[in-house]
């Protein structure tokens, strides 16, 4: 068997629900009972522990249904035999199955319906499970159904989880499909949700407001991380400050000591959990309300070129204790490049 590449719980978590992180964390095991590379099974540990902890903090939540079905609201039959038919101005009415109208639902009630009976997709549970296995491909197994897609959660460099809405040709019904694409040996296989885990993972992927371009670099440092780069592989440059710091002058006195930076600055614990927090500049949170990030260190990323990725991170024991933290990086044209205590340059 080849070398598995580690993968990499998307960004942000959030994103994700219950059934996602459930369907992440049985991969990961089996990836890792698949494993007998002890070098690459260490990440892959660390990833299984992440998701394991991420499904641990989930909490429920009572979904945001504004805005959440585009398109007129569907004439559905229902489980027993009446209808749900859809009104001018988002509301309903429920038929029973003689065709007289039971219940009027206002556009606000009419959410919760439609998870209970509206995103479900007969046949294709089957279907989506024999392409998990292999035995069709994903062409044959979506037949006749629409994609719509509603998000991709960057895995690592190059890889992403696709969430997809399926639709019937006339629109409803509907329901909800996690893939990853392309036919890598260690890729996420399918997942179908249907009912209120589709309701539930579709608000929760809008409500984490996902950035591409920052999902994917955040990716990028995650898999970097816990393959336990080099640090001169992290440290950056002279000819680099430029491209990420309005004024880069000051930063150049700290070369030399940026420079003679131990190999044991950035290695990863034999034992710990990753947390990784990363926002753009411009966009910072205050020191109240990140978990990683101190006031010293947000006012020096206030310093970088508007936009710029800027990250922190820190290994924390299984009790979620931080061991050892970092900050912070920033991302440029050459890649992630990591900056210790940048402040002082500005004598803070």
């Amino acid at each position: 068997m080849g070398p598995i590449l580690s993968p990499c719980l998307p960004q942000p978590v959030a994103a994700l629900g219950d059934a996602a992180l459930t369907h992440l964390e049985a991969h990961l095991l089996q990836s890792l009972d698949l494993l007998e590379d002890e070098e690459l099974e260490r990440p892959l540990a660390r990833e299984h522990s992440a998701a394991v902890a991420a499904r641990a903090a989930l909490r429920p939540r009572a979904p945001d249904l504004s805005d959440l079905f585009d398109g007129p609201l569907p004439d559905l039959r229902l489980p027993d035999g009446g209808r749900l038919v859809g009104l001018p101005g988002g509301g309903a009415r429920l038929l029973d199955a003689a065709e007289t109208e039971h219940k009027r639902l206002d556009p606000l009630e009419v959410g919760p319906w439609l998870a209970r009976v509206g995103l479900r997709a007969p046949g294709l549970v089957a279907a989506v499970a024999a392409w998990a296995e292999g035995h069709i491909d994903a062409d044959a197994a979506l037949s006749g159904w629409e994609r719509v897609p509603r998000g991709a959660l960057p895995t690592g460099p190059g890889r992403a989880l696709h969430i997809d809405e399926l639709r019937a040709p006339t629109g409803w019904p509907r329901a909800v499909l996690l893939h990853e694409p392309g036919d890598l040996p260690d890729a996420i296989p399918p997942l179908l949700l249907e009912g209120g885990a589709a309701i539930d993972q579709l608000d929760r992927l809008r409500a984490a407001e996902v950035d591409p371009e920052l999902c994917e670099a955040a990716a990028t440092l995650r898999v970097q991380l816990l393959r336990g780069p080099a640090p001169a592989a992290l440290l950056p440059h002279a000819d680099e400050l430029p491209a990420l710091w309005s004024d880069p002058a000051p930063l150049h006195a700290l070369l030399a000591g940026w420079s003679q930076l131990s190999g044991q600055t950035l290695r990863v614990p034999e034992a710990g959990n990753l947390q990784l927090e990363v926002h753009r500049a411009g966009e910072l949170p205050d020191a109240a309300s990140s978990a990683l990030f101190s006031a010293a260190g947000l006012q020096a990323a206030a310093r970088l070129r508007p936009g710029t990725p800027v990250a922190a991170w820190a290994w924390v024991d299984d009790a979620g204790r931080q061991r050892v933290r970092f900050e912070l990086a920033a991302r440029g044209p050459a890649g992630w490049r990591f900056m210790p205590k940048p402040w002082r340059a500005w004598g803070a």
